[in-house]
């Protein structure tokens, strides 16, 4: 009963979320943006960024089918923030 309540109240934050941000769109950065690289230093150090031809297509299609089903289960909901 009490995991159904917790489900509820995150579903209905969701929900919230989702309405605030209305058709917009969550901003990102990408190598272009001028602070991108000093962010990743900080903040992600240990993620490497490699060129898609560089790795195998075995994994591309692991993590591809990984993402797949962390969005059939909700997943990526959970880190959405207020801007």
């Amino acid at each position: 009963m009490k995991r159904r309540a917790g489900e509820r109240e995150k579903e209905l934050k969701k929900k919230k979320l989702l309405e605030e941000l209305g058709e917009g769109r969550l901003p990102y950065m990408t190598p272009a943006d001028a602070d991108f690289h000093q962010l990743w230093k900080t903040k992600y150090s240990k993620l490497v960024f490699r060129k898609s031809d560089t790795v195998p297509e075995e994994l591309h299609q692991m993590v591809q089918e990984s993402f797949l089903t962390l969005r059939k289960h909700g997943c990526f909901f959970q880190d959405l923030v207020r801007i």
